[in-house]
């Protein structure tokens, strides 16, 4: 017998043994999803529909929530930037009129 027949026949006997298994395990189980008896099966187009509309719903419901949290978020970073643009001009006038301190200096004339 030439090699090739004998490695198509091993992996007949192999498939037939994994096919078996898969009865057997499928019988245990309650024969498969929802109660078929077929080896391989998956989900209904009405489970899937469901759970897409039950992830729209939840992705609906929290969707305002997370908008409010990040313009919440912009806003906040957007006065945090303008206070730094205030207080570095602050800071440069101070620095070009001399003054140590904000609280001695004037508001249009410089230290006192």
């Amino acid at each position: 017998m030439k090699k090739s027949v004998k490695y198509i026949i091993i992996i007949n006997d192999i498939n037939k043994k994994v096919v078996k298994v898969m009865k057997s395990i499928t019988s245990l189980s309650g024969g498969g999803h929802l109660g078929s008896n077929s080896l391989f099966s998956g989900f209904t187009l009405a489970e899937v529909l469901i759970t897409l509309g039950v992830i729209g719903l939840v992705a609906a419901l929290t969707m305002p929530s997370l908008i409010a949290h990040y313009q919440k978020k912009v806003l906040v970073t957007q006065i945090k930037k303008a206070y730094s643009t205030l207080n570095e001009g602050f800071r440069q006038i101070m620095a070009q009129e001399g003054c140590t301190d904000l609280n001695l200096c004037g508001i249009y004339g410089g230290c006192f």
